[in-house]
């Protein structure tokens, strides 16, 4: 049997979203996005194996409701995604490997300047 269900949902990344707060019974949560690894992550979330609520996973695509949260999956599950789904998103450095390598470069001219030598990791051996 293919257990792939059972692994938790591979996430990246959890920033606060700037949307605020929302209310569910009498509870305050805030709004978060979430990044996942990549698109097969997403699939198993399209899938219905996924709960779009809180990401429990579940051996049965789209059940009634999640076994965790209570939240209706087969009733919910596609608009939630519709609603949440912000698009692509790079994660990874922001500057390319040459821009990195010259600004190192004029890191180490300027430290050279100064008269200032720091060992690699500023720290002593």
């Amino acid at each position: 049997m293919n257990e792939r269900w059972r692994r938790p949902l591979a996430v990246t990344a959890v920033e606060p979203d700037p949307a605020g707060t929302f209310t569910a019974g009498d509870r305050v949560y805030s709004n978060a996005d979430v990044t996942l690894a990549d698109e097969g992550e997403y699939q198993r979330l399209r899938e219905g194996y996924v709960c779009a609520n809180c990401l429990e996973p579940h051996e049965v695509p789209f059940p009634k409701a999640c076994s965790l949260c209570g939240f209706p999956i087969r009733e919910q599950q596609s608009e939630r995604l519709q609603q949440a789904f912000k698009g692509e998103k790079w994660v990874g450095p922001r500057t390319s490997n040459s821009d990195e390598f010259q600004r190192l470069d004029e890191l180490n001219a300027r430290a050279a300047r100064s008269g200032i030598v720091l060992p690699y990791g500023g720290r002593g051996r």
